[in-house]
């Protein structure tokens, strides 16, 4: 290695550890699930069948392996009817409290109508009743009870348990649509309690899985899956400080991410790689792992490491770990060697062929076609052609402009142009929206060839399918002598606009250039052709 290329070495390596250390400064550490919102705790998924799975349980042969959570809505039992010679005596506020037998009033007071029978004027009487004195109330009610309402508390037990699931992740669900992208849902496993030597709570799940919940409206089910970018899981030990972790923490991490890899449900390879962390914690590994326990049984912080099974589903604040980790690659990269892409050297500033100097197919830009055909279906000016020239002479271009001043137009014309010329387009943005405004402005014959991810679970999939699906209806439809005909008329007609509008160009010019040549008449009068003609008539009048 030469001395330039390792001053430029040590230069992406300062880099890489700025921006990592700005990253760590920049986030906040995480102790406990008290700091985050919404969750849900495996074991209070009611074994239910017909209403509840999930694979904690293990697999069944009638849901999809992908299927992680599946919650259907449990129709509400509807409350016996209340006998008639009863329902003066019910006290209703007990009647759903299912803990208890529903009681009825020791007394009540009815009123009656009563006719004087001297002067014929009616009033009101109140009486009392009391219950020792109808034990036939009583029969009806004790017999309503036994035949009626305690069968009924069984099913309502059952459909509170679910329903209270149910209400869990309808909550995490509008909270996760509120929240955007900021906010994460992921799968956790082995939950870390321990008051560390240092002084702090740490109170959290070490094996995380990336999750995307779907809801169904029209079926009232909801269903939680591995995320688009979750295919690997991963370990976390970053709520325990430095001095806190083992002595062998990225041994561990990875040893545990090569182990488990996409598979969250090998039970097997989750209890080794918990059982190995919590043999390395503290000073003399009195770590302990409990695999059977599914609820969580320490309530209060213990003095020595213990993990507990005790599964849940979590939407919490997105971290900056995984830029940390990007950048930690980034930097084993660089030391090992490895090829480093210009852009990334473009800014270190260390690229000495920069804008445009030199590109990668060795071609300068001078060779390149000065007047290549630029295809934008949308109205277009010279700025938005400016970059399409620029993007030739270098591998990126920044556009910036204030809302409303046709960014997305211009990035439709410019999809349009970049897959006509062969190439392939990545957009991405913040939030689905704004994908979603561009690509309405995207012509309906550019559509079908997009592959959108757009929006979030069950959506999101139909709108990849349609992609998918129009794509392949395309190919399936295509015609090589057809569309080479076709091509060759279009060209044609290109060419024609392109010699009529060259044409008009000159009559343009030719006009103009009568307009502004001078003219010398008789070395009496000299100019344009319009101050020429001006004074002649005045001279007539």
């Amino acid at each position: 290695m030469s001395d330039g290329d390792r001053k430029n070495t040590d230069k992406i390596i300062r880099l890489v550890e700025y921006l990592t250390a700005l990253a760590r400064i920049n986030a906040k550490i995480v102790r406990t699930l008290d700091e985050y919102g919404k969750k849900l705790w495996i074991h209070d998924i009611p074994k239910e069948p017909k209403y509840c799975f999930t694979q904690a349980w293990g697999q069944e042969e009638e849901q999809d392996t992908d299927v992680w959570i599946e919650i259907k809505k449990f129709p509400e039992p509807e409350l016996p009817k209340i006998p008639a010679k009863c329902m003066d005596w019910v006290k209703w506020e007990t009647l759903r409290n299912t803990k208890d037998f529903p009681e009825l009033h020791d007394s009540i007071v009815v009123e009656r109508t009563e006719e004087d029978k001297e002067t014929g004027e009616k009033h009101t009487v109140s009486d009392t009743l009391y219950l020792e004195n109808s034990p036939d109330i009583q029969q009806t009610w004790d017999d309503y009870l036994e035949k009626q309402w305690m069968p009924w508390t069984e099913v309502y037990n059952r459909y509170a348990r679910v329903q209270k699931v149910y209400a869990s992740l309808f909550h995490i669900y509008q909270e996760q649509q509120k929240l955007g992208e900021q906010y994460e849902l992921v799968f956790c496993k082995g939950l870390l309690n321990w008051k560390t030597p240092s002084g702090h709570e740490a109170k959290r799940h070490i094996i995380i899985a990336k999750a995307s919940l779907e809801f169904e409206p029209h079926l009232g089910k909801f269903t939680v899956k591995q995320a688009i970018d979750g295919d690997q899981v991963d370990i976390e030990l970053d709520m325990l400080d430095v001095q806190d972790q083992p002595q062998n923490v990225h041994q561990l991490i990875e040893l545990g991410r090569n182990t488990i890899g996409a598979n969250l449900w090998s039970r097997p390879d989750i209890d080794s790689v918990i059982s190995s962390i919590a043999n390395s914690l503290a000073d003399s590994g009195q770590g302990e792992y409990h695999p059977d326990r599914m609820k969580p049984e320490h309530k209060s912080l213990t003095q020595k490491p213990i993990i507990e099974f005790a599964p849940a589903l979590i939407l919490r604040k997105r971290s900056m770990r995984g830029l940390e980790q990007l950048l930690l690659s980034i930097k084993e990269q660089v030391e090992a060697g490895e090829i480093i892409p210009n852009e990334f050297l473009d800014l270190c500033e260390s690229l000495s062929e920069k804008n445009g100097e030199g590109r990668e197919d060795g071609t300068s830009p001078q060779s390149l076609q000065s007047e290549e055909e630029i295809y934008f279906p949308l109205h277009a000016n010279e700025e938005q052609r400016r970059i399409i020239r620029t993007l030739e002479r270098q591998k990126g271009v920044l556009v910036q402009g204030p809302p409303g001043t046709g960014k997305s137009h211009t990035i439709a014309n410019l999809i349009c142009h970049l897959l006509a010329t062969g190439k392939r387009v990545l957009v991405t943005a913040k939030t689905p929206r704004a994908l979603q405004v561009l690509h309405d402005k995207l012509p309906s014959e550019i559509k079908p060839l997009c592959i959108n991810l757009l929006g979030q679970g069950t959506e999101e999939r139909e709108s990849l399918e349609r992609s998918v699906t129009g794509i392949l209806t395309r190919l399936d439809r295509r015609e090589e002598a057809n569309n080479g005909s076709r091509i060759h008329s279009l060209e044609s007609r290109i060419d024609g606009n392109r010699r009529d509008k060259s044409e008009t160009d000159n009559k343009i010019m030719a006009l103009r250039e009568s307009e502004t040549f001078t003219h010398n008449i008789a070395s009496q009068y000299s100019g344009t052709a319009t101050k020429t003609l001006g004074p002649q008539r005045v001279d007539h009048l």
